[in-house]
């Protein structure tokens, strides 16, 4: 139920702006307050002016600063913040799996696979 996401706010970092707006929508639906960033600079920038940001899903493909090295630098700063990653590429997802250190969402992905993957990444 999305009630109990109601609190929880989450930082989308996403390049591409038809995937951000799609997890954008998804996550409002879930019930969730929604912050956006197309990079890495631009995360850690909303960071700053948002100290109630709980929550990172992001690419691992960004242009710059990849996703997980840009969620080791957040967490950190604030370990306390939860990160849920995805990606498009196999080998991204692999390579990250088999770091273990961060729960991960292949793309494509339905409303219903993000919701599934936060309940695991909030627990």
């Amino acid at each position: 139920a999305p009630a109990r996401h109601e609190r929880h706010v989450v930082l989308v970092v996403e390049d591409e702006a038809a995937v951000r707006s799609f997890s954008v929508e998804a996550l409002r639906e879930l019930g969730f307050e929604v912050v956006e960033a197309s990079d890495a600079a631009a995360a850690l920038a909303a960071l700053g002016q948002r100290p109630d940001i709980d929550l990172i899903f992001s690419d691992i493909g960004l242009p710059g600063t990849d996703g997980r090295t840009l969620a080791g630098s957040i967490l950190a700063a604030r370990p306390h913040i939860r990160v849920l990653l995805t990606s498009g590429y196999e080998n991204q997802i692999a390579d990250a799996a088999a770091a273990g250190d961060f729960v991960l969402l292949p793309k494509p992905f339905t409303v219903e696979d993000l919701s599934r993957r936060i309940a695991e990444v909030m627990d």
